[in-house]
């Protein structure tokens, strides 16, 4: 039975806001010391985040969504 290698998932998720300052440190210290993996991204929509998806969308193992996100409503829960 041949064996199958499964790939490490690195996940972000936010609107990108600080990314020109952020990007090289998380490719350098994250996403480079750890092989085998994937880098799974959403962002929501915002005036960030199509910038933020030009960074990792320059790896080769990113899968970028940005996602217009619809406000909920707080009126049913109790705080």
């Amino acid at each position: 039975m041949p064996k199958h290698s499964m790939n490490t998932a690195i996940c972000f998720a936010g609107t990108g806001m600080a990314i020109e300052h952020t990007f090289q440190k998380l490719k350098e210290y994250l996403i480079d010391d750890i092989d085998n993996s994937d880098v799974i991204v959403y962002l929501a929509k915002s005036p960030h985040s199509d910038n933020a998806q030009k960074y990792f969308s320059q790896l080769s193992n990113s899968y970028v969504s940005v996602v217009k996100e619809e406000p909920l409503s707080v009126e049913p829960y109790k705080f």
